[in-house]
């Protein structure tokens, strides 16, 4: 709950911190809208406060795979990424040979939204990854480097 200072109608800053799981949407007028957890949306009124809070879902509307963080990592990095639907998810990393070197979501059924992973390379060598997201015919792959 934020009360901006000063007379009705002075413009104010906000600034929101970004946990995983919350993200923002575009609203009306130049507004937006916080999402926590793909549970619940908080509209922003141009005065800067929450003026209620509605119970549905916003999901993404494209599969999404986010660039790790951070990179280059040493030992471990979080991967994050979208889906739209409650769906089977493959999360694997490899090396530039093409061998996998970890699966670190193995056809598990996620809820839609965003979610993250953190991978530990502590047993790799210095050098470039890959990782690779494959979901419902989806598949797109990033790169990543360990540097110890």
């Amino acid at each position: 709950y934020f009360v901006p200072e000063g007379e009705p109608g002075t413009p104010v800053d906000l600034y929101l911190v970004m946990k995983p799981g919350m993200w923002l949407n575009p609203g009306t007028l130049g507004s937006f809208e916080v999402v926590i957890d793909n549970v619940g949306v908080f509209p922003l009124t141009e005065a800067g406060m929450i003026s209620k809070v509605a119970d549905h879902s916003v999901a993404p509307s494209d599969y999404v795979l986010e660039q790790n963080y951070p990179n280059p990592f040493n030992p471990q990095t979080e991967i994050s990424f979208s889906i739209t639907k409650k769906e089977s998810v493959s999360l694997q990393v490899f090396n530039l040979r093409g061998q996998k070197v970890a699966t670190l979501i193995n056809q598990q059924v996620k809820a839609p939204g965003r979610h993250t992973v953190t991978f530990d390379g502590a047993g790799l060598t210095s050098g470039i990854y890959l990782y690779r997201l494959q979901v419902n015919g989806f598949s797109e792959v990033k790169k990543m480097v360990l540097q110890k």
